[in-house]
């Protein structure tokens, strides 16, 4: 895990395409998922992202948890 000044960033996983990590901003705050592209040139993952941000008002709140854009 690397902490940057009250900042703890954790890598979930990577699959060559994304980087899935567990940020946590403050003590006060729960933990946040970033997912972010690993490619040099991520011209099909952002679109992949893009995608699924806009799906973010068909997730049902009891069991997904909401997109949030930094």
């Amino acid at each position: 895990m690397t902490e940057l000044s009250n900042c703890e960033i954790e890598t979930i996983e990577e699959d060559g395409e994304f980087i899935v990590l567990r940020v946590k901003l403050a003590a006060s705050m729960s933990p946040r998922f970033v997912v972010s592209p690993a490619l040099e040139r991520p011209t099909a993952s952002i679109g992949k992202l893009e995608h699924a941000y806009a799906l973010r008002g068909e997730l049902d709140s009891s069991w997904a948890a909401p997109p949030w854009k930094w």
